[in-house]
């Protein structure tokens, strides 16, 4: 048997040897082949490593979605949040305007002919609005138009309603819904060129007025008078005595005040607070200050919380130099509700009334409690503080550094002007009164007009002896008082110190006399001058008499000290010398800083031979006041000592 493979054959695998290769081959791979647990702990590892590939992945994302679900949460409950606010505030809105008492012009009738000429219906109310709103601001404001009274909160409002649908609409609805929408209307009629204007408030009898047509603007305004009687008597009362310039017009106020006392139902004391307020204003305009104060302390009683009535009554009671009495008003206006310049202005008051009276302890406290207000300007304040300087500290020449340095900031301000020119004029035995003269003349020149300034410089230099020149002044005084009577009360108050100054004794006695009876003497000039007139006389007890009268009611006052002083040594007898001595040691141990007393008594010790006695006057004065001008006028008077015993 042939055992040769043949070409065509398929390859045989050769026997023994080769098959013993292959099972090595096989063995050793099985050998070098991982066992089955490492194959297991390698597919955890990664298992384990895509695990925490997922994880590194899903973790911001995660994080993303929280904190994205948290803004849609905040955003969702800021929008519920602005839902709520915005439907508290509709709600607000809409319980304030209905109950917001308010008289809406609604309509009113016009001829056709007044039609085509232009006065329609719409021009009626506008023109009645206008009036009504003018009213309306004037009298619930003083003169700088924003001191608000108590009262001004619940007053009436005025409307005239839009065409169409507003939310001017909705709020009339819901007023018309509470009882506070109170309608106006009216028509005019028309008999040839006369005019009958009737207006009606609803519920209430119409107002008429009627004249010529070619006035229809002053038919309006009467009406207004009408409507303003029937719907808001307080603003009615107001504006009364703001226009108040004769005694007719105080009588239709007063008839105006008995209307409201009758009502029914009778009006709050709110509402008669503000009504005897305007007559009080009303009354003092017309020089009735008496009265004027009784009506004041009447709308007090009425409405303690009225701050216009506070102020007023406060004025009027320092106009009749009730400096202590003012204060306690001007004190309490502070823990009221009025404007910053209000309250400023009333302890402004209440340091000068205590500087007037020469009660520089109240006045140093009137001061610090301004100095702590919130309100405090140091410039609002100068005037107070020099004033306060020069009378109080006695040093002149401080006070006027203080006030010329304001001054000179504001040469156009009239208040710096004229405390600048008194202090200087005020200054003892008048050695800077040229350089008062100058300031004031200044002044004027820079177009300052104003009463104080005028009516201070005319009085000093008639008291230099200077009547042309005070004439001139004068002239420009009395233009400023333009209201009826108050010229008048001008010249008669004027009229005795004019007599006076030029030594006609007998006629300025006789004019004291007429004006201080019927209003007494109550501040420093008036006793001063009247007792200089009485001595000019040679009534010398009824002139030691008035200046004992001033120091009652100013018993710190240092220059009727002086004054009564002077009139005692005036009379020349031995007592007299030595009364006059006690009465200036009474005003040194009253005022201790003012030189007035010192030096005056030194001068009558030297003249009585002392000098040794005067001597101790004026060193006592130099080292208790020693920058007083009274100090410079005690050195200049040691100097002529000199080589005296």
């Amino acid at each position: 048997m042939n055992t040769e493979a043949s070409p065509n054959s398929p390859p045989v695998d050769p026997p023994g040897p080769a098959e013993a290769v292959v099972s090595e081959a096989g063995q050793a791979d099985a050998a070098a082949a991982p066992p089955p647990t490492a194959v297991r702990l390698e597919g955890l590892a990664e298992a384990l490593q895509q695990a925490r590939s997922a994880l590194a992945f899903v973790g911001p994302a995660g994080r993303f979605h929280v904190a994205n679900l948290r803004m849609v949460l905040l955003r969702n409950a800021l929008i519920v949040v602005a839902l709520l606010a915005l439907l508290v505030l509709v709600v607000a809105v809409a319980v304030r305007e209905a109950r917001r008492p308010t008289l809406t012009i609604a309509a009113f009738d016009v001829p056709a002919s007044l039609e085509a000429r232009g006065l329609t219906g719409q021009v009626l109310a506008k023109a009645l609005f206008d009036e009504l709103i003018r009213r309306r601001e004037l009298v619930t404001t003083l003169d700088s138009g924003d001191l608000k009274g108590a009262w001004a909160e619940n007053r009436v409002d005025v409307a005239i309603p839009q065409s169409g649908f507003t939310l001017q609409s909705v709020f009339r609805y819901l007023r018309y819904a509470s009882g506070n929408e109170t309608s106006i209307d009216g028509e005019i009629v028309l008999d040839g060129d006369t005019a009958t204007l009737k207006v009606r408030v609803a519920g209430k009898p119409p107002a008429v007025a009627q004249g010529p047509l070619a006035q229809w603007e002053q038919l309006v305004a009467d009406a207004a008078g009408g409507v303003l009687e029937a719907a808001q008597p307080a603003v009615q009362a107001a504006w009364l005595g703001l226009k108040a310039q004769t005694p007719a017009d105080l009588a239709a106020l007063s008839r105006h005040l008995r209307k409201m006392q009758q009502a029914n139902p009778p009006h709050s004391g709110a509402v008669m607070s503000v009504a005897y307020d305007a007559y009080g204003g009303a009354l003092q305009r017309l020089g009735r200050s008496d009265d004027a104060l009784r009506a004041f302390d009447e709308a007090l009683k009425l409405d303690p919380g009225n701050g216009v009535a506070v102020i007023n009554a406060a004025r009027a009671r320092f106009d009749r130099r009730d400096f202590a009495e003012a204060a306690q008003l001007y004190q309490r206006a502070q823990s009221m509700k009025l404007p910053d310049a209000v309250k400023a202005a009333a302890m402004r008051s209440r340091i000068a009334g205590a500087t007037n009276t020469g009660d520089c302890d109240a006045a140093a406290l009137a001061l610090a409690d301004a100095k702590r207000s919130p309100v405090y300007q140091p410039l609002e304040f100068v005037n107070n503080e020099a004033t306060f300087t020069a009378l109080c500290e006695f040093e002149e020449a401080r006070a006027i550094a203080l006030i010329s340095g304001a001054h000179a900031l504001h040469p156009e301000d009239a208040r710096l002007a004229n405390i600048y020119a008194v202090l200087q004029i005020r200054r003892p035995e008048f050695r800077y009164r040229e350089q008062g003269f100058e300031i004031a003349r200044a002044a004027i020149a820079a177009g300052v007009e104003d009463r104080f300034l005028y009516g201070n410089f005319r009085g000093r230099l008639w008291e230099a002896g200077r009547f042309e020149e005070a004439e001139q002044i004068k002239s420009r005084l009395e233009r400023l008082y333009t209201a009826p009577g108050a010229l008048e009360r001008l010249r008669a108050e004027s009229e005795p110190f004019l007599h006076h100054m030029r030594g006609e004794y007998a006629k300025a006695d006789e004019g004291y006399t007429r004006r201080f009876t019927t209003s007494p003497p109550r501040e420093e000039s008036h006793f001063v001058y009247w007792a200089r007139a009485k001595s000019g006389l040679g009534q010398h007890e009824q002139a030691v008499a008035l200046l004992r009268d001033g120091l009652k009611l100013l018993p710190r006052n240092c220059v009727l000290w002086q004054e009564l002083g002077s009139a005692q040594a005036a009379r020349g007898r031995p007592e007299d010398t030595s009364a006059a001595l006690a009465t200036f040691d009474q005003g040194i141990a009253a005022v201790p800083k003012c030189g007035l007393n010192y030096n005056a008594a030194a001068r009558l010790l030297i003249a009585q031979g002392r000098p040794a006695e005067a001597r101790a006057k004026l060193e006592t004065l130099i080292k208790a006041a020693p920058n007083s001008d009274g100090a410079v006028i005690a050195k200049e008077i040691l100097a002529g000592l000199a080589g005296k015993p």
